[in-house]
C-alpha cells in the first residue's frame, strides 16, 4: 500500500531534478552569453595578438568554473545548515502539538512526567557522496553552459569582435 506512493514520489523528484538541471543549464547559457558580449573587445584584442582560441576558451571556462563551484559550495553549506534549522523547528512544533494534544485526552496526566516518543531533534547531514554527485552535476552543467556560448564567440573574425 505505501509502496505506490513513494515510488510515484520517486518519479516526480527525478522529474523534478531534470527540469532544474535544463533550467540551470539555459539560464546559465544566457548569463555567460551576457558575460561574453561584454568581453567580447577583449577576446578580440587577445586573438589579435595571436593568442589561441583553445586557451582563450579554457580561461574562460576556467573563470566561470570557479566562480561556479564556489556558489555550488556556499550552497550545500548553507543549505545544510537551514535543513538543519528548518528540520529543529518542525520537530519543536510536532512535539508541542503531541503533547498539546494529549494533554488535552488524558486531564489528570502531569506534563512534567510525559515523555514523546520520537521527541529527539533530527541532525541533518550531508554525506560526501551527496557533496560530490552535486559537485559533478554542477561542474558538468557549468562546463556545458560555458562552452555553447563560447563556440558562438569565438567563430567570429578578429574584424567581428571589435563592431
Amino acid at each position: 500500500i505505501v509502496a505506490g506512493p513513494i515510488e510515484s514520489l520517486s518519479m516526480i523528484s527525478s522529474i523534478i531534478v531534470w527540469t532544474s538541471c535544463g533550467a540551470a543549464i539555459i539560464i546559465l547559457i544566457f548569463v555567460v552569453m551576457l558575460f561574453l558580449k561584454e568581453r567580447k573587445h577583449e577576446i578580440g584584442i587577445y586573438l589579435s595578438l595571436g593568442e589561441r582560441k583553445w586557451k582563450i576558451m579554457l580561461q574562460i571556462v576556467l573563470e566561470v568554473y570557479l566562480v561556479g563551484i564556489l556558489a555550488f559550495g556556499a550552497s550545500v553549506i548553507s543549505g545544510g545548515r537551514f535543513g538543519d534549522v528548518v528540520a529543529s523547528k518542525i520537530m519543536q512544533v510536532q512535539t508541542q502539538f503531541q503533547t498539546e494534544n494529549n494533554l488535552s485526552q488524558y486531564n489528570s496526566v502531569n506534563p512534567d512526567n510525559m515523555q514523546i516518543v520520537g521527541s529527539e531533534s533530527l541532525d541533518i547531514r550531508i554525506d560526501t557522496d551527496v557533496v560530490v554527485i552535486i559537485l559533478g552535476v554542477g561542474s558538468l552543467i557549468l562546463i556545458i553552459s560555458t562552452i555553447i556560448p563560447l563556440q558562438r564567440v569565438l567563430k567570429l573574425k578578429v574584424k567581428d569582435t571589435f563592431m
